[in-house]
Formats: C-alpha cells, sequence, structure tokens
C-alpha cells in the first residue's frame, strides 16, 4: 500500500528511470522529471505508515503496563505516540506537502512542536475529514497549566525530581516512586478515562487518512463506522449501552452480503454476530471477517456496485 504507480510520461524517462544506480534518491530524479504528484503521494504514505507503526508500538507497551498497574511506565510511553507522532500524523491531514518539504529540505528546527501549530492542524482535521475533536484533545496533550493535563502526568513520570512550576516535585516527594496502592489507582482510574478519549480521535484520523489511500468501497467505510461505534457502546454500563445502539439506527443501516449481493436487514443480533466475528450470511454462507477492520467489500465490489 505504500508503494506508487508511475505512468512515464514517455520512453526516455522510461529509460532513465530504469538506468537509476542502486542508492540514487529516486525523490531527487521525481523532481526534476515533473513527477512531482507522484513524488507527494509516495513521500507522503511512507511516512504515514511510519509515524502509525511507531505511535502502535509504544501504544501498545503503554496499554499492557497500564494493564498491570505500572503506571509510571503506562503514562511515560503516552508522551511520543500522543504528543510527537499523533501531531505529525496531523500535520500530515492538514499540510501533507508542507511537512513533506520540510522533512525533505528543511532543518531540524522547522519540524520541531509548535502549540499553535498544533491547535491549526487539529481544526483543519475536523474541517476535512468531518473529525469532531473538542478542546480537551488539545489541553490532554499540551496544556502544562491545565490541573488535567497528560503532559502534566507523563513529564512527571518521565522524571524522579521536577522542578517547573506546573510540575513541581513536593518536599519530600519523588515522582511516581513513593506511591501508595489508593494513588495508583487514581491513576489508573484517570488512564482509562481520558487516553480512550484521545485514542478514538487518534484511530478516526488514522482511519479515515487510510481510507483515502485504498479508496475504500463506501459499503466497507459505513459497516467499519458502524462496528467501531459500536464496539465503544459497549463501553458503556447498562440502560447507557442501550441509549447508545439506539442512537446508532442500526435498523436503518443499508448492508448487502459481499458474496452474492444479498440485502440483509441489519438489527441488534446481526451487529452482535458482526462485533464478535461470527456473523454468516443467511443467503450464501458466506462469512464476513470482522474481528478487526472489513475488507471483504473489496473483494467483491462488482457483486455489491451490481
Amino acid at each position: 500500500m505504500s508503494s506508487v504507480k508511475i505512468n512515464f510520461k514517455n520512453k526516455e524517462d522510461e529509460h532513465s528511470f530504469a538506468d537509476l544506480k542502486e542508492g540514487s534518491d529516486i525523490f531527487d530524479w521525481m523532481e526534476v522529471h515533473g513527477y512531482n504528484d507522484e513524488m507527494y503521494e509516495l513521500e507522503y504514505r511512507h511516512t504515514f505508515f511510519s509515524l502509525v507503526a511507531d505511535f502502535c508500538h509504544y501504544m501498545l507497551e503503554s496499554f499492557e503496563c497500564a494493564a498491570k498497574k505500572k503506571v509510571a511506565v503506562a503514562y511515560a510511553l503516552l508522551r511520543k505516540p500522543l504528543r510527537d507522532n499523533l501531531y505529525y500524523i496531523e500535520w500530515l491531514a492538514a499540510e501533507r506537502e508542507d511537512l513533506l518539504d520540510k522533512l525533505a529540505k528543511g532543518k531540524a528546527e522547522d519540524l520541531v512542536i509548535n502549540k499553535s501549530s498544533a491547535k491549526k492542524y487539529i481544526e483543519k482535521v475536523e474541517k476535512i475529514y468531518g473529525i469532531a475533536h473538542q478542546d480537551g484533545f488539545f489541553n490532554f496533550r499540551y496544556d502544562k497549566s491545565d490541573r488535567m493535563s497528560l503532559e502534566k502526568i507523563w513529564n512527571k513520570a518521565n522524571h524522579v525530581i521536577t522542578t517547573h512550576s506546573y510540575t513541581k516535585s513536593a518536599q519530600g516527594e519523588l515522582n511516581f516512586v513513593f506511591l501508595d496502592e489508593e494513588r495508583i489507582d487514581e491513576f489508573t482510574r484517570y488512564y482509562y478515562c481520558v487516553v480512550p478519549l484521545v485514542m478514538s480521535y487518534a484511530v478516526d484520523l488514522i482511519v479515515a487518512m487510510f481510507e483515502r489511500i485504498i479508496n475504500v468501497n463506501p459499503m466497507t467505510n459505513v459497516i467499519n463506522r458502524v462496528l467501531k461505534l459500536a464496539r465503544q457502546a459497549c463501553t458503556a454500563d447498562g440502560k447507557f449501552f442501550q441509549d447508545a445502539l439506539n442512537i446508532l439506527e442500526v435498523d436503518e443501516i443499508p448492508f448487502f452480503c459481499p458474496h452474492c449481493g444479498n440485502e440483509i436487514h441489519m438489527n441488534l443480533d446481526i451487529l452482535f454476530e458482526l462485533m464478535n466475528n461470527i456473523f454468516k450470511c443467511g443467503e450464501c454462507g458466506f462469512k464476513i471477517e470482522s474481528s478487526n477492520y472489513i475488507f471483504d467489500y473489496e473483494e467483491e465490489t462488482d457483486i455489491v456496485e451490481g
């Protein structure tokens, strides 16, 4: 998926490209020969997938530490993915060529995180992809003065002693060293309140960027969004879970078997089967693999569109 097809303008370019020596800069060649669109697309995909992979590595380790109540490590590991990686992913989404130009030709100073730019990118993401962000997503990640800020917590988690006014260690305190069980529980509860909110925004953005790259079938987009929202609703308790499902208006969701084209009347039972990866079409027996992101509709687009 990070590959980009080049349609050569003429035979000369094709031969020139084929004659590139090992170690040559393909991006320089593309720029000189006027393949700027392909150059930016190739740089974009490579940068995007690499940032997301790094983001996932750190988040996974943080999740595992949080589950074990290793709160200091869990918060320390959040800093790079949520403050740094997500910033550059937002920058890619909002002003792709600006970031790629600075990455290719600028200085390290041109790429330093800027808080005013961070706000601008978050606002642009909402306009481009329709992803609501709320002010809290910025405050959690960057506002050191906000009492609920993750920025404040992960700075303390990364340093035994902190002296800045917003995180200054109290007398007799070593950050995250002398925690009793009650404080560990408090930090754990807060982690599970805040991190899912920021992750929901990050997942929405990453998936939206990913879907533009692969140009997904509209049915794929609909079903995956519904499943994501339904899985989030599962975290609610009692009647709030039912309320959350009702908001989805499941009965109104268009749904067809990607294999035989049979129209399926969606209901909560089918939704739960999809969420638990056990749904099969009643007409042809085709199983839709729904444990993660559904791709079945990409393989059967001729049937669905027909």
